[in-house]
């Protein structure tokens, strides 16, 4: 959701990431030490975002017959803006 940040140093030379703010996004967690010394292995600090719900409209599913008359009870899928839904087929005497 953003690009990663690399930073250099040498060995036993402080270091600090920063927590980003991302348009759509909640900061959830950092994993990993924030702020430390370099060494002489990798380190890695990740932030962790969860996105941030986008309120949308209801999908409603009705059951007509040929002439649009209502032969079963309507169906309401709510969900954020972007989420998947599914409607079934209903068998209807």
């Amino acid at each position: 959701i953003s690009d990663d940040v690399v930073k250099s140093g040498n060995v036993g030379d402080a270091y600090t990431t920063e927590q980003k703010t991302i348009a759509g996004y909640t900061f959830k967690e950092v994993q990993g030490s924030a702020t430390g010394t370099f060494t002489d292995q990798a380190q890695v600090v990740t932030y962790v975002y969860t996105k941030a719900p986008i309120a949308g409209g209801d999908v409603t599913a009705k059951y007509v017959d040929t002439d649009g008359n209502k032969i079963s009870d309507d169906v309401v899928k709510s969900g954020n803006v972007g989420d998947a839904y599914t409607t079934e087929q209903k068998t209807i005497a």
